[in-house]
């Protein structure tokens, strides 16, 4: 462009004085500085844009010349409504409260706008350029932003429910309270993203980049997190009811009082992760990786753990009530106070696990590796054991022996009075 921009609207407006119809002027003028070169083919809708926004013709919210708000005119906002802005350049403007209503912005960069209270419905976003836009309160309802670029955009409170985000970069980005049930994340970057108290009920995030993201208080009720990445994320007092993270990496991620009741965690990789007060009532956690993790005084009632890695995890106060730890590894494992009422163990394998304290009723060790446990104190009821509990070398430790010891104490004392 010859000329700047801001100097071109100046142009047309004092050109549109002159003329009564001011639309059909300023429309005959661009036509005509487009002919004598002045501008190109290229800037015609860029300039039609900053033209019809700073005139407040495509605004949702403007005012009549005595102030008193007026309502939308279906025929000056929807003018963008099916428009083609493929590849344009519309950095920079304040768009806000358009509508590119089933608009292809494909290719478009959207770079710095202003688009807040934007509409978006049914839009292409592909491979669209939205880096450091503010989107605040925009309506992305099922809008197809495949590949799209959103950096350190700001999109709280927006709506981007049903839309296809697939491989999109939302990486640094505000989605603080935004509503996202039902989109689809797949491979899509969320590093470093903000997404508190967001609200992601049914959304695909298979494989998604969620690295040190954080996620406290959202909402993410059966969502797909196949193989998503959530290293270092923190996802305190989350809502995972329900949802599949089967292959998830969680390692160092932080998930005091979170919510995974009935969640699918195969394979799941917990290592070093905070589990402290989380709920996995009815959780599937076979085969996952719990090396070295925090699970004080966590719920995991009804759970599965066949085959998990609970190697020096701590599970002090844990309530493991009729859980599955059947083949589990609990290599050097803290189970004291841990609740272990009908709890199986079957070929676990507790070589120097510290049982402390514990009360195992009806509890099923059979197969498993117990000769090295640490049970001081422990008051053991029905238990399944291979042996008799007497034959093993930590019996006299335990509550019940003691408790036995005193009784014949106290009737060899009567014998001898």
């Amino acid at each position: 462009m010859n000329y700047k921009l801001e100097n071109e609207i100046k142009s047309i407006q004092n050109f549109a004085k002159k003329d009564m119809d001011t639309t059909k002027a300023v429309y005959d003028k661009i036509n005509e500085w487009e002919k004598e070169g002045k501008i190109s083919n290229f800037d015609v809708d860029r300039l039609e844009t900053a033209y019809k926004v700073k005139e407040g013709i495509l605004n949702r919210d403007w005012y009549d010349k005595t102030g008193h708000r007026k309502p939308v005119k279906e025929i000056e906002v929807y003018k963008f409504v099916k428009r083609d802005f493929k590849g344009k350049d519309l950095s920079y403007l304040d768009l806000r409260g358009v509508c590119f209503f089933d608009a292809d912005l494909s290719y478009a960069n959207l770079k710095h706008a202003d688009l807040r209270k934007a509409d978006f419905v049914h839009a292409n976003l592909k491979y669209s350029h939205l880096d450091n836009a503010d989107l605040r309160k925009a309506d992305l309802c099922k809008v197809y932003a495949k590949h799209a670029h959103l950096e350190r955009s700001d999109l709280r409170k927006a709506n981007l429910s049903e839309s296809d985000f697939r491989h999109a970069n939302l990486d640094s980005s505000d989605l603080r309270k935004a509503w996202m049930n039902k989109a689809i994340l797949y491979k899509a970057s969320l590093f470093i993203a903000d997404l508190r108290k967001a609200y992601l009920e049914g959304a695909d995030l298979r494989k998604a980049r969620l690295c040190i993201s954080d996620l406290r208080k959202a909402y993410l009720r059966k969502a797909d997190l196949e193989g998503a990445d959530l290293r270092s994320a923190l996802l305190e007092k989350t809502i995972l009811k329900d949802a599949n993270l089967e292959y998830a990496r969680l390692e160092n991620a932080k998930l005091r009082e979170a919510d995974l009741r009935k969640a699918y965690l195969r394979k799941a990789d917990l290592e070093n992760a905070d589990l402290r007060n989380v709920r996995l009532n009815g959780a599937n956690l076979d085969k996952a990786y719990l090396e070295y993790a925090i699970l004080i005084s966590s719920e995991m009632k009804n759970a599965s753990l066949r085959g998990a890695r609970l190697d020096f995890a701590s599970l002090i106060k844990a309530d493991l009530y009729n859980t599955d730890l059947t083949e589990a590894k609990l290599i050097r494992a803290d189970l004291r106070y841990a609740r272990l009422n009908r709890t199986k163990l079957v070929n676990a394998d507790l070589c120097l696990a510290d049982l402390r304290l514990t009360e195992p009723i009806f509890t099923d060790f059979r197969g498993a590796a117990i000769d090295d446990i640490n049970m001081e104190d422990a008051f053991l009821i029905g238990l399944l054991l291979d042996k008799r509990d007497t034959e093993y070398a930590w019996w006299e430790k335990t509550a019940n022996y003691k408790m036995f010891v005193e009784r014949e104490r106290r009737k060899q004392k009567q014998k001898e009075q």
